[in-house]
């Protein structure tokens, strides 16, 4: 495990035979219960237990269902029906925040989407297989990735794209590791999300990634 990593990536198995490789990038895990209130035994779970993101994930192939991942199908599906269990065996997937919020009424600090960001590198960088996109679930981390690139030996900027999406900002970073990755940073897709609108905006010259997404997985 690197430093200031708590917890593994999830890498779906048959991940590294996509001939487009994606890794999805989340924000903060909660340790709170039903009502929103803090569960201390969740979060010494959490904190103690390295395979925490990769049990969130098998619990959504086991037929759970959250907003951020509902609204995560339909942006990058154009709302299509997909199989989930076939998805996630395809696609890999990582915590940016890399401790427990306490209730989501707790927001990460500068340090945490600092250090985040940092971590998030080096473990693209250790990657058997490098992506070709990391779509970040949440669009705050973007201020740090300048300055970590500069910092960071393994990795140098190639370009940068910024657009407007109603009141929200969308970011694409390409990035040159073993070969060039595109980061794209969206907004956090939890309440008023507009799918359709940030679907177009990842596929926008992007006809890669826009091929792979308009196979159906199922």
């Amino acid at each position: 495990m690197l430093k200031n990593q708590l917890w593994k990536p999830w890498i779906g198995k048959n991940f590294n035979k996509q001939e487009t490789k994606i890794l999805l990038i989340g924000e903060s895990h909660y340790s709170q219960d039903s009502n929103g209130n803090f569960d201390k035994e969740c979060y010494e779970e959490f904190i103690n237990d390295s395979e925490t993101t990769q049990k969130i994930i098998q619990r959504l192939i086991n037929g759970e269902s959250w907003r951020i991942f509902d609204n995560t199908y339909k942006f990058l599906f154009n709302n299509r029906k997909i199989n989930v269990t076939d998805f996630w065996e395809q696609f890999s997937f990582y915590n940016l925040i890399q401790r427990p919020m306490k209730t989501m009424k707790e927001k990460p600090s500068k340090t945490d989407f600092k250090q985040g960001i940092e971590t998030s590198l080096e473990v693209i960088n250790e990657m058997y297989t490098k992506p070709d996109y990391v779509i970040f679930l949440g669009n705050s981390g973007r201020h740090y990735l300048k300055n970590s690139i500069n910092n960071n030996e393994n990795y140098r900027l190639i370009n940068e794209k910024t657009e407007k999406i109603g009141r929200y900002f969308g970011v694409k970073f390409t990035i040159e590791n073993t070969k060039e990755i595109q980061l794209i940073f969206i907004k956090h897709p939890s309440s008023y999300f507009s799918w359709n609108k940030w679907n177009e905006f990842i596929i926008k010259d992007n006809f890669k990634l826009k091929k792979y997404l308009e196979k159906n997985i199922s």
